[in-house]
């Protein structure tokens, strides 16, 4: 017959060891991030500003991150096309959309979207904060929007 004390100790052996096996385990299951390289859709055509910025973020994120980033264009339906494929993509964090506010008024735009804006999708960060200017050709004698629209009714296609 063993003593309580010698029984006692095997079990918490046994226990502790269960224990490491199990942490191991869980550690070998998860793997840090990224472990691979990361996937940034740009539903815009190349060349435009959001491009642009998609390329001078992927360099910075490959730098700090050690794995790749790559840009990958899906433009087209007003951006919706690449909002749909990060949609639809596993939410493993490796597939990341480089959005606009085109995302945030796509619902009022179009009676039918092929996935729900505010369900499907996570806000990180504001990359940056890129303002819409309009502009006349050079010769002309508007210089701010009010001499513009005084000139309306003297163009041949009304304002």
């Amino acid at each position: 017959m063993t003593q309580p004390i010698v029984r006692r100790r095997a079990a918490l052996t046994a226990l502790a060891a269960a224990f490491t096996l199990g942490l191991a385990a869980t550690t070998a299951a998860v793997q840090a991030w990224p472990a691979k390289p990361i996937n940034l859709v740009v539903p815009f055509p190349p060349g435009g500003s959001s491009d642009v910025l998609a390329r001078s973020l992927s360099d910075k994120l490959s730098q700090s991150l050690g794995q790749p980033v790559v840009v990958e264009s899906r433009p087209g339906a007003g951006a919706t096309l690449g909002a749909d494929y990060v949609a639809k993509a596993r939410p493993d964090g490796y597939t990341l959309l480089m959005g606009a506010v085109h995302h945030t008024i796509a619902t009022s735009v179009y009676r039918k979207l092929p996935y729900d804006f505010e369900k499907s999708f996570a806000p990180i960060t504001t990359v940056a904060l890129v303002p819409n200017v309009m502009v006349v050709n050079a010769k002309s004698s508007a210089r701010d929007a009010q001499a513009l629209i005084d000139l309306a009714p003297d163009l041949r296609t009304p304002i």
